[in-house]
């Protein structure tokens, strides 16, 4: 298990992604909630929309060794 400082922990999840730490622009949660209120989402029940800059998406992906590890 490699042991990360909170500033090394901060850093890699800014490397893996760079939105992480961005405030999300508030039409960004008005699209995800026009869309929820629209016919569109018609069929779209227990679900949980995640607006996380695609952290969520990156963590889902097989890790792969960067330069630095190796």
């Amino acid at each position: 298990m490699i042991r990360r400082s909170p500033a090394e922990s901060r850093t890699r999840l800014e490397q893996i992604c760079p939105r992480l730490f961005e405030r999300i622009p508030p039409e960004d949660i008005g699209y995800a909630i026009c869309y929820l209120l629209s016919d569109a989402s018609e069929f779209m029940t227990g679900y949980v929309m995640v607006l996380d800059g695609g952290l969520t998406a990156k963590m889902a992906l097989p890790s792969q060794p960067t330069s630095q590890e190796g």
